[in-house]
């Protein structure tokens, strides 16, 4: 039995590596009917919380974190599970009772840094809600005005970054910075755009009922630009393989970050003389 269960609780904490939640959840259950007092069980919990999460099952995730905390003795999942916990308090009604509980549990275990996130999330949730004026500005009429029943025409939608503070536009039109709440988005296909430094993302979203939406944008390297310095303006270059046209000026835009190998290539189809890139 032994042997099963942690055989058990392995492969559900290699499933959910692998972002197979559901085969997380049952193996990671599994484990916990026949190991509820064994001392790895609050972090079977944990990871079966999580996975429930991932799937949006937020209700099943909150049961598993609340049961952790509670019987969590080392407390070190018992801090996750509070952490998630907290997270979870923007998509819920009862939002700010579970910040407050979040707050008392994090004074408990002496968890200054949660208590920091605490405080940030607090004051998010009073000042990410996107205004209407802000959504009709960006050129999102919120309904106020429409003789339609506004419950039937608005969503919420929930934007996140990786990483995070990224400047966001939607539909083209700037709004904030993540992580941003918008209330009363009307029904529609949204363009949603993330920028920060030298990584941006895209993603579009379709706001069709009322329910609280949650989107990840993960922001990548934007394209760069490459210089190479060539005597023979007429010849080919290859980049990686791929033909970008003639040497030109030597200047080459829209390129993927990373590592390139620049060729020369003369008119009859052979290499031609070495190119310095800069």
């Amino acid at each position: 039995m032994e042997k099963d269960g942690r055989s058990n609780f392995e492969m559900g904490k290699q499933y959910y590596l692998l972002v197979d939640y559901r085969e997380a959840i049952e193996h990671l259950s599994d484990f916990l009917e026949n190991n509820r007092s064994n001392s790895r069980a609050p972090e079977a919990r944990y990871y079966r919380g999580r996975s429930h999460e991932e799937l949006g099952e937020i209700e099943e995730a909150l049961g598993d974190y609340a049961r952790v905390i509670l019987f969590d003795e080392s407390t070190l999942w018992a801090r996750e599970a509070n952490r998630r916990k907290l997270m979870l308090g923007e998509f819920c009604d009862e939002g700010d009772e579970m910040i407050e509980q979040a707050r008392a549990q994090a004074s408990e275990y002496q968890d200054e840094e949660l208590l920091d996130i605490v405080e940030h999330y607090a004051a998010m949730r009073g000042e990410a809600a996107v205004s209407e004026e802000i959504l009709e500005g960006a050129g999102l009429e919120t309904g106020a005005k429409s003789h339609e029943p506004a419950e039937q025409r608005l969503g919420e939608l929930f934007i996140q970054t990786s990483p995070v503070e990224a400047l966001i536009n939607v539909n083209g039109n700037p709004i904030g910075q993540s992580p941003l709440l918008l209330e009363k988005v009307p029904f529609s296909q949204l363009v949603i755009e993330a920028e920060t430094g030298s990584m941006d993302g895209r993603e579009e979203v379709t706001v069709s009922d009322g329910a609280l939406q949650r989107i990840t944008i993960q922001l990548q390297l934007k394209p760069g630009s490459l210089r190479i310095n060539c005597d023979e303006q007429e010849i080919s270059v290859y980049l990686g393989g791929r033909p970008m046209g003639a040497a030109g000026s030597g200047l080459f835009s829209d390129i993927v970050p990373g590592t390139h190998r620049a060729e020369p290539y003369n008119r009859c189809g052979g290499p031609s003389h070495p190119l310095r890139n800069h």
